[in-house]
């Protein structure tokens, strides 16, 4: 569930509440649709497409379009951001920063694979529930 609501994803909504909603809404999904799904042999959304409506061009359709809007979306704003701190950090360009992001994202995957993400990702979040248990016991002690 971490993985699915990534800090940037809970940094930019208006409040944790809706985040908190989303969390529960979705395992309630989850709860109801994954037996219909297991029981169809299915596991992703192009598959279940292609189970319902037949046929391979409605899968490739969907696979497609699902990671152009991944990359037009999430990946070049992660892009962007990363290089924008680098550009404020170092004093670096912004295309060099994001070829220097791109070019360690890439190395960092190929030779780490799956198994090196899944780490990082537990890292980060281990790494973002302290800081929040942190930022909630100082604040009891800050006084302004």
């Amino acid at each position: 569930m971490l993985s699915a609501f990534s800090s940037p994803d809970l940094k930019d909504k208006p409040g944790a509440t809706g985040s908190l909603r989303a969390i529960i809404i979705l395992q309630i999904l989850g709860w109801i649709f994954l037996p219909v799904y297991l029981a169809g042999g299915v596991f992703t959304m192009p598959d279940y497409m292609k189970k319902r409506l037949g046929g391979q061009r409605i899968q490739m359709y969907i696979a497609f379009l699902s990671l152009l809007l991944y990359i037009f979306t999430k990946i070049s704003v992660d892009l962007f951001s990363g290089a924008l701190f680098i550009q404020e950090a170092l004093g670096w360009n912004l295309y060099p920063s994001i070829m220097s992001l791109l070019l360690i994202t890439a190395i960092y995957t190929v030779t780490g694979g799956l198994a090196a993400v899944i780490y990082t990702d537990t890292v980060q979040a281990f790494i973002m529930l302290g800081g929040a248990a942190y930022l909630c016991v100082m604040s009891e002690y800050d006084t302004v």
